[in-house]
């Protein structure tokens, strides 16, 4: 159960002369599955998510597919189709599904998304119904969020097609959109009703998209969890080389870490002060929005979780010893730890990157937040960056990297 907002004084709920104190507690609840092919129609999964069924004992859902996904498995419409016929005395789709354009260019382009959802939605859909939502993170972004704001309430079932999504991005409880060049600019609160992470979808991805979810699964293992550090260390290779069952592993330690965090930390339902930005995350959203999304998330997460590491190690946060493991493990993963997007400068010679924390400081009312690595394992927050260490980390991995960043 987690407290949305902490009152002035813990008084029990009623009227008081003047003042009414209201006070109350939401539950969020949700499930993450877990599975192989979810639409062979041998496979039950799919019907046994849903509850509340119509009067006629089915359930209505209305299908969003990532552009993208279709490209990549032309096939997927049919293969849906074809599932909800075999199981149509129980599952009925409102309508053909939804083709949504995919990409963080696209997540920009709030009025698409939502002229996109709103005829999505139409005549048949509404708010009893339940979306079925497959695709990548920003297509799961932009669908949810357009959800939440036109049909708030929906049922929305994430099926999270990316390694990246599966880790992270799919499992959370906010959706996000971009604005003005700024990645995640806007975000609404709208947890999913259930999240499946069909590992079959992932065979379609291509080299960049297959490594680079890990960049996800090594910010979370750094900051809390050094048995998973050390296990993606020893896998690395592994991952290079598409072994489906290590990737499996990597997920499910990945997806159940966000969510304990989420469920530990708040970090998601916070008012007022919020919690520190994720690791490698203030920086990855800069370069990534420098490189106009050229650069993909998991990527320029690498990057920023590489600059956030060397800073750690220059201000004693982590040894020379711990900071060689994580740069190494990045590597062998085929994770990039350079990109010449971290090193764009200003007429006057500033790094961009530094816009980063002055929009950072001014989010969070004048005092900074961010997440580095308090040893392997663990994290603290810091309310400080020294600029002239960050141009120095920036250096330190230009050399390191030489001819290998991106």
């Amino acid at each position: 159960m987690t407290r949305f907002g902490q009152p002035q004084a813990r008084v029990p709920a009623g009227l008081y002369g003047r003042m009414y104190h209201q006070e109350f507690e939401t539950l969020c609840r949700y499930d993450v599955y877990f599975t192989h092919d979810v639409f062979d129609p041998a496979n039950p999964l799919l019907p046994a998510v849903f509850v509340d069924p119509e009067p006629d004992g089915r359930y209505y859902v209305g299908v969003c597919l990532d552009e993208g996904l279709v490209a990549a498995q032309p096939d997927v419409p049919d293969r849906i189709a074809a599932f909800f016929d075999v199981h149509g005395d129980r599952l009925k789709l409102t309508s053909e599904p939804a083709i949504v354009p995919s990409g963080e260019l696209q997540k920009g382009d709030w009025a698409a998304v939502l002229d996109t959802m709103w005829h999505f939605g139409g005549s048949t859909f509404g708010r009893q119904d339940y979306c079925l939502a497959i695709g990548g993170g920003a297509m799961l972004d932009m669908v949810g969020f357009a959800l939440s704001v036109i049909y708030r309430g929906v049922r929305v079932v994430r099926l999270p097609t990316t390694v990246l999504a599966q880790c992270d991005a799919g499992v959370g409880v906010r959706t996000f959109v971009n604005e003005a060049g700024r990645k995640d600019f806007a975000s609404t609160l709208a947890p999913p009703f259930a999240v499946i992470n069909d590992f079959a979808m992932l065979r379609s991805l291509n080299r960049r998209e297959w490594i680079g979810g890990a960049a996800e699964a090594f910010k979370i293992a750094i900051t809390r969890d050094a048995d998973f550090f050390d296990f993606l260390c020893e896998h690395a290779e592994d991952v290079q080389n598409r072994d489906e069952s290590v990737m499996e592993a990597l997920i499910k330690r990945s997806a159940v870490a966000h969510l304990e965090r989420i469920r530990n930390e708040g970090v998601s339902f916070g008012s007022g002060r919020e919690t520190p930005l994720e690791f490698g995350h203030w920086a990855g959203h800069r370069i990534e929005a420098l490189s106009r999304f050229w650069l993909a998330h998991g990527q320029a997460v690498a990057v920023g979780v590489a600059l956030d590491s060397v800073y750690a190690q220059r201000v004693g946060l982590i040894t020379e010893e711990e900071l060689e493991r994580v740069l190494g493990g990045l590597v062998d993963t085929g994770l990039p730890i350079y990109t010449k997007y971290l090193d764009c400068r200003t007429g006057a010679g500033e790094l961009k990157l530094l816009a980063a924390l002055r929009d950072l400081r001014r989010r969070l009312g004048g005092r900074l937040a961010i997440t580095l690595p308090d040893g392997i394992g663990h994290s603290c927050p810091i309310h400080s960056i020294d600029v002239k260490i960050v141009a120095e980390a920036v250096e330190y991995l230009k050399e390191r990297a030489g001819d290998g960043g991106q």
